[in-house]
């Protein structure tokens, strides 16, 4: 939400504002599924249902975990990452993604080892 192009300290304040009164409102269940349901998707696809259903074919309750990691993968930048248009970028971001999440798997296997 913004209230004026230029970026100000006023500005960051009046988010900073929203965003507090908003987490006190909402659950984080909640306000994950308001964002979910407006977030561009690359390919003119806005929302996590269009989203399934443009590149699965799919309901997004039937998705599987390879398909919902596949746009989550896509949120980072839907235009640049689209899977369809640039698949050799999206594939180096899946990539990396994945790297990320192995290592955060063994190092809380290495902290309850401990």
């Amino acid at each position: 939400m913004y209230f004026h192009f230029r970026r100000s300290y006023f500005r960051k304040i009046i988010e900073l504002v929203i965003a507090i009164r908003i987490e006190h409102t909402l659950s984080k269940e909640k306000i994950l599924e308001l964002y979910l349901n407006i977030i561009y998707f690359g390919n003119g696809q806005y929302g996590i249902c269009d989203a399934a259903e443009f590149y699965f074919d799919n309901d997004v309750r039937s998705l599987s975990i390879n398909q919902i990691f596949i746009l989550a993968c896509i949120i980072a930048a839907p235009t640049a990452s689209n899977p369809i248009q640039h698949p050799d970028v999206f594939w180096r971001i899946r990539n990396q993604w994945l790297s990320v999440k192995k290592m955060d798997t063994l190092l809380c296997r290495q902290r309850m080892q401990q």
